[in-house]
């Protein structure tokens, strides 16, 4: 939803509708999740839900490289990562971007 309301405010907004529920989407958390593609292409692997490293990046900061987690939802169209890098503590200014 974040990433569909910040393409709006980038396009002027202009989007699509998309409809959302908390239980529609634990759901699919749960139960509807595919398996991952390999980093070098290739058929996917056994899936392990327990396994956090297809949902995590690493991107290099102030503080040197950082892993964390990539944007929790993807739809066609839409970046697979995070518009900027991290900043350090403190330095940006309080405002919406």
């Amino acid at each position: 939803m974040l990433r569909a309301l910040s393409d709006r405010q980038r396009t002027g907004g202009a989007g699509r509708v998309i409809r959302l529920s908390l239980a529609g989407t634990a759901s699919w958390l749960l139960h509807g999740l595919s398996p991952v593609p390999p980093a070098g292409g290739g058929p996917p692997g056994p899936y392990d839900p327990g396994d956090p490293a297809p949902w995590l990046t690493v991107t290099g900061s102030p503080y040197g490289p950082l892993r964390h987690a990539l944007p929790p939802v993807h739809y066609a169209g839409a970046p697979r990562t995070w518009d900027r890098p991290p900043s350090r503590w403190g330095t940006d200014p309080a405002v919406w971007r």
